[in-house]
């Protein structure tokens, strides 16, 4: 999903106000609009130094919202995190929590502080896994801190271009059964200079999966990739009218997921956030 993550435009205002009630109304089944002035009218809010307002954009709709806005010396907020229906578990929350945390950098920023509901497991997980550790608990509330300072470098990572698995020789259909015929992985074509060493790719949304041979082969049966999905049961119906075995583990707040191997006994995880 292409979503463009840009400031707030005077005519999405109302349309971006409405997707973060719509997502406090969600939580906690009613608005307390005297808490929400920021949002009225947003651009006048956050039009000054150290604050901003940013929209999640596609196909010409607000589908996501977030904000900064200033705390304390080198400090900044981060809030009004929502992503609409539809649209979650996507990577968007995630994609528009980094460009609010570039934009204070940039601002001066050297901290970034925010605060989430004990209950919103899925946010939980998402601002662990982006660095950020708990300050305290409070009041049912979670309160979060990420320290930036003395991080900044010429060169940032964007993303995972691809996963490469191992595989004994001669297993490339195996690998394209289960890859391709069992979990609906797209093939793609090796670069000709590549063929000559065995192995195959394959492809899911912006992200591929490469099957090398290496000899002698030892499968990984620690080291793992996960995959997210949506409709995790549906994939566990799959699996018990193909007849492959996986094993299910709730361990992880705000996920529902599962482990199984790969022909070659490689561990996968595949999960949902719930």
């Amino acid at each position: 999903m292409l979503v463009e993550i840009l400031e707030i435009e005077r005519e999405r205002e109302e349309e971006a106000k409405n997707l973060v009630l719509e997502g406090m109304k969600e939580r906690f089944g009613s608005i307390d609009h005297s808490l929400n002035k920021d949002l009225q009218p947003i651009g006048a809010f956050y039009n000054r130094t150290g604050y901003v307002f940013l929209t999640g954009i596609f196909e010409g709709k607000v589908v996501g919202t977030g904000a900064l806005s200033y705390e304390s010396p080198g400090v900044g907020r981060i809030g009004r995190m929502s992503v609409k229906a539809g649209y979650r578990r996507r990577g968007l929350a995630r994609k528009m929590l980094r460009r609010l945390e570039e934009w204070g950098e940039y601002m001066g920023y050297t901290s970034f502080v925010m605060e989430t509901n004990e209950g919103w497991t899925s946010a939980i997980a998402l601002y662990r896994s982006s660095g950020y550790s708990v300050d305290c608990y409070e009041d049912g509330c979670v309160y979060f801190i990420k320290n930036v300072e003395g991080t900044n470098m010429s060169f940032a990572f964007k993303s995972i271009d691809h996963i490469q698995l191992a595989a004994p020789k001669g297993s490339e259909e195996e690998a394209r059964r289960f890859f391709a015929g069992l979990l609906g992985f797209e093939e793609v074509e090796k670069p000709e200079v590549l063929k000559k060493r065995g192995g195959v790719w394959f492809a899911f949304g912006s992200y591929q999966v490469h099957i090398g041979i290496e000899e002698p082969f030892a499968p990984a049966q620690k080291a793992h990739p996960a995959f997210e999905i949506d409709n995790l049961d549906g994939l566990i119906k799959h699996l018990h009218e193909h007849e492959v075995s996986y094993k299910e583990d709730d361990d992880l707040p705000g996920a529902k997921r599962i482990y199984m191997d790969d022909p070659f006994g490689n561990r996968i995880e595949i999960l949902e956030w719930v």
